[in-house]
């Protein structure tokens, strides 16, 4: 029989996991009606179903001093070492706030995201701390996203994009094919867990189980994305060699050896231009990663000890592309990791990886009785995705990074018998209407850039001009609104202004 305490604590872990699952549907949060509905409903969450007691001491000393390191983009710039490019924007006449970020405002925003992804990672440890809670959200979240791969390819096989979904190849609904592949495996390594967990139940449900992990391994062949296959072999290694470390038997590493070998093979075998990108084909692109690497640490070695402020990565590298100069832009340093020590410094990372460490701690020890498979499922599956970080930036993207903590929080050990606190409550609840103001204004704000260019394309000169001075308020180091409004000013007659 289920205690009314865990049904009190299952029904917010399935309302948590079902908001991961927007978050991933609606084409991976990445547009801000998505963006401002996955706040919004964050916010519920931690108002109707606050947490009730605080997090561990590591994950709140190490989430704490991110916190406070991450504020000093707002700090004068007159503090730090000027940098040459300061020098140098100041030269061209373009004005830069005097903060040590250069958009203070996008530093901001990606200030709120930050904020709401330790919240949301504080309140599902408290959240998902029991039997009943961990197995009903697992089961959701599993559920859910085998359901989407087959979505995925059944969309791909009719050549059909349900609403929402942004994929540039016309499969899965992120943008970026490998952060559908980082969710698609995420769940696909749940559903083997949901699979032995359910083995002793009966047959019947663990073989169903089984099925969805299938459907999700071919929608990550299907998905043409390196980091996603590796991603699930990796978590399925981790785990073999969990429940070798366990049980004192070397057989189940053995076994899980055997499987990945065998899911290698088949990837190889009919995976076509999947299995060409492995072997290093024309779209392999290894070699310029390595090079937006060697820039990217250029550019860390080169800015204050705190980093240049959340969200300036996309406007200060071009100051420092060398080795991977190239006609196009470059979005992200390929590294979740190395974004993070550009703009909040190394002790950033240091920080972002105790808080890391300190959830992942909190899976340990191992005793019977205490849902192992599930759990270990998960926590290989975290340690995976941490390390795919690494390589990607699946924790820059709304909807792949609220799944990749969800699975970090269901790896953790029941904990009964802590001490409710009301101030953890009424902060919860606090941050919750804060959480809803936030997702109001998001929802309010404009994409000044995109309509300047809008309007340009329509010789709308007049509004085009104004819509490009809007961005380059918000956005000084905007190049595309810079061009944007040269052309604006040009189309009028402006030619000296335009030039300048």
């Amino acid at each position: 029989m289920i205690s009314q305490d865990d049904r009190s604590s299952t029904r917010p872990a399935c309302w948590a996991a079902l908001l991961a699952l927007f978050a991933v549907a609606w084409g991976g949060t990445t547009a801000q009606p998505a963006q401002s509905a996955v706040l919004a409903g964050l916010g519920l969450l931690w108002l109707l179903a606050p947490a009730r007691r605080w997090p561990s001491r590591g994950f709140a000393i190490s989430a704490s001093g991110l916190i406070i390191l991450s504020a000093c983009a707002w700090l004068p710039a007159r503090w730090f070492a000027i940098e040459p490019w300061r020098r140098g924007l100041g030269h061209a006449g373009i004005p830069i706030p005097d903060t040590l970020s250069p958009q203070p405002h996008l530093s901001a925003e990606a200030f709120v995201w930050l904020l709401a992804g330790l919240g949301w990672l504080a309140w599902l440890m408290d959240r998902t701390r029991n039997t009943a809670a961990r197995r009903a959200a697992s089961r959701l979240l599993a559920g859910g996203i085998v359901l989407i791969a087959a979505t995925s390819l059944l969309a791909w096989r009719a050549h059909f994009s349900p609403p929402g979904w942004l994929s540039e190849r016309g499969f899965g609904p992120f943008p970026n094919r490998n952060h559908t592949g980082h969710v698609f495996a995420l769940g696909g390594v749940l559903a083997l867990g949901c699979a032995e967990d359910a083995m002793r139940r009966g047959w019947r449900q663990a073989v169903a189980w089984l099925g969805g992990a299938a459907v999700v391994f071919i929608a990550l062949v299907v998905n043409y994305s390196r980091g996603g296959i590796l991603l699930f072999a990796g978590a399925i290694t981790v785990r073999a060699a969990l429940i070798a470390w366990q049980r004192g038997s070397w057989k189940a590493l053995a076994l899980g050896a055997s499987l990945v070998l065998v899911l290698s093979a088949t990837v190889l075998i009919a995976g076509g231009a999947t299995a060409a990108r492995f072997a290093g084909g024309a779209d392999s692109q290894v070699a310029f990663r390595a090079a937006i690497w060697r820039d990217t640490l250029s550019l860390i070695h080169n800015l204050p000890w705190c980093g240049g402020g959340l969200g300036n990565f996309r406007a200060l590298f071009p100051f420092y592309r060398e080795a991977s100069v190239i006609q196009q832009s470059v979005l992200h340093p390929e590294s979740d990791w190395l974004w993070l020590a550009s703009e909040t410094g190394w002790l950033g990372v240091i920080f972002a990886l105790g808080a890391a460490v300190s959830v992942l701690w909190g899976a340990f020890p191992w005793p019977r009785g205490s849902q192992r498979p599930l759990r270990g499922a998960a926590f290989a599956a975290a340690v995976a995705a941490l390390v795919h970080s690494g390589i990607d930036v699946p924790g820059h993207r709304i909807g792949s990074a609220l799944m990749g903590l969800f699975v970090m929080a269901i790896a953790r050990r029941d904990t009964p018998g802590l001490p409710d606190s009301r101030l953890a409550t009424a902060l919860s609840r606090f941050c919750g209407v804060g959480a809803l103001v936030l997702a109001f204004l998001l929802a309010r704000e404009t994409d000044d850039a995109g309509r300047a260019a809008a309007l340009l394309r329509s010789r709308q000169f007049p509004e085009a001009e104004e819509a490009a001075n809007r961005a380059l308020a918000r956005e000084p180091l905007n190049w595309g609104a810079w061009f944007t409004r040269g052309g604006a000013r040009a189309c009028r007659g402006k030619t000296l202004e335009s030039v300048a």
